[in-house]
């Protein structure tokens, strides 16, 4: 499996850890996976709460959201996907990532805004991949970036924010990464997006 992409010439946020050698994501996931599986062991042999399940428990929620954090931008694995638990416990690792990511796009000054954004250098400005965009779109998922909402609607997507504003975002099917990476300048630059500022469908 690929790991998640690489620093660049720009400067990552200081929250951003260095993995270590052991912290693929496939690791992280298995280890995650292999420590569930002791906690349910636990579970059929009636050991709920001794310390042996305890420890598998915690081994598992940390394992899942090590992965979570340090993957944010990487589809959920799918040892992890059938699990309600340690999908929670990705989910928690990918929400403190991008609350770090957002605090430190936050402190950027807009000549450094724009500089990232003509550069496409999302990570860095505290924003998700529009191929991580359009990957959960088509899994069916809504997609939230900060206060902007991407919901797909059968062979649509449709756009909506904090302000209740709806409109079509374009087709499913045929959704082009560069109509992604405009609403993601919008959102950048503080500001709504650009077909809502002109009241243009175009």
């Amino acid at each position: 499996m690929s790991t998640a992409h690489s620093s660049g010439d720009m400067p990552r946020p200081p929250q951003n850890p260095e993995r270590k050698e052991n912290e693929s994501l496939f690791s992280l996931a298995l280890n995650a996976r292999c420590e569930y599986a002791l906690m349910r062991l636990r579970i059929v042999a009636d050991e709920i709460g001794s310390n042996a399940f305890d420890r598998h428990h915690a081994a598992a929620y940390e394992f899942a959201a090590r992965a979570g954090y340090l993957y944010a931008a990487e589809p959920i694995p799918n040892l992890l996907r059938d699990s309600d638990e340690l999908e929670d416990a990705w989910n928690d690792g990918v929400k403190k990532r991008e609350a770090e990511r957002c605090a430190a796009g936050e402190q950027l000054h807009r000549p450094d805004i724009e500089k990232l954004i003509a550069e496409k250098d999302w990570y860095a400005l505290g924003l998700p991949f529009p191929e991580q965009i359009l990957w959960s779109l088509k899994r069916g998922d809504r997609v939230r970036i900060r206060w902007h909402f991407l919901l797909p609607d059968i062979d649509s997507v449709i756009y909506d924010n904090q302000y209740g504003q709806s409109a079509y975002f374009g087709s499913l099917d045929e959704l082009p990464v560069g109509e992604l990476e405009a609403l993601l300048a919008d959102i950048a630059r503080g500001q709504s997006w650009r077909r809502l500022q002109y009241g243009s469908g175009e």
